[in-house]
């Protein structure tokens, strides 16, 4: 029974709340705060997107717990299957906001991360009832969730968030919703795309390959004008980020291979079970890291 509840909270998606960690590595705060208060409002602001995460995922399975009834994974979740009725699963999701909230509030954490988590809300609430059956309008929704998580990173710690960083962000969190739609039309077969999620049937295979092709094209050519613009050697003080350009290659190329693979439910599950793609992303960040601290 605790498994099931646990379950529902989706624990193995928090990975992408790393995105509010991001601005640790960009935003060399580590010169102007000293490293226990970075780590705490920073870990404040991740538990607390944790929670509201979690929050949504609750919400989006009770609305799609049909659906997910038909999917050859997703019908084993707790709410599809019934281990875990709608009344305590939206009861243990409005607990998880009502002390979320709160708990930000009272926290140390600058007061732009209730409202940021508040937008973030309402962002989550309408995919889960109207954007996820938009085609387009889906991914985008997706996409300013990341968006929304390196804002709050970012104002944790009292950051003003350039430019660049917030063009990666975006480019690269479309490109992660086309794979992650892509993901869910290859592991069902022809005709089922309507009975698990209606706004599958507007994404045929060769047009959502177009979109992930593009995307991902449109991520790699972000990532590389910023590690080449003036703002960034003016703020970092180097232009030996360009070397930590591979790893992004790599990783976007590998990501796009597992998205037309059919082996998994979403990016998380591909960072998490995918081994080449996790060190990857791990060696990337100490790459960026060691640059930074030179």
């Amino acid at each position: 029974m605790f498994l099931d509840y646990l379950k529902i909270l989706r624990p193995k998606q928090w990975a992408k709340n790393i995105f509010v960690l991001l601005p640790i590595l960009f935003g060399e705060v580590w010169k102007t705060m000293p490293p226990e208060r970075i780590v705490m409002l920073s870990g404040l602001a991740f538990a607390a997107f944790c929670a509201w995460s979690s929050a949504g995922y609750i919400l989006n399975d009770v609305i799609d717990r049909q659906a997910d009834a038909v999917h050859p994974r997703k019908k084993n979740r707790p709410i599809a299957s019934g281990k875990v009725s709608i009344a305590w699963a939206l009861g243990l999701a409005f607990l998880l906001l009502v002390l979320s909230i709160a708990g930000a509030l009272i926290s140390p954490l600058p007061h732009w991360i209730p409202i940021i988590g508040a937008v973030y809300l309402l962002n989550t609430t309408l995919y889960c009832v109207w954007l996820k059956k938009q085609v387009l309008l889906d991914v985008f929704s997706i996409a300013l969730g990341f968006v929304l998580r390196v804002l709050a990173g970012c104002a944790a710690l009292s950051l003003v968030p350039s430019n660049w960083i917030l063009v990666c962000t975006f480019s690269l969190a479309i490109f992660l919703g086309f794979g992650k739609r892509r993901m869910e039309i290859a592991c069902l077969t022809d005709g089922q795309e309507k009975d698990f999620r209606a706004v599958l049937a507007q994404y045929p295979r060769e047009y959502v390959n177009f979109l992930l092709g593009v995307s991902g094209t449109v991520s790699l050519m972000a990532y590389l004008f910023y590690t080449l613009s003036p703002e960034t050697f003016n703020q970092h003080e180097t232009q030996n980020l360009i070397y930590s350009v591979p790893f992004v290659f790599y990783g976007v190329f590998r990501y796009a291979r597992d998205a037309m693979s059919g082996q998994f439910d979403g990016p998380d599950e591909v960072l998490l079970r995918d081994r080449p793609f996790l060190i990857c992303g791990l060696l990337w960040a100490f790459s960026v890291a060691w640059i930074l601290a030179q």
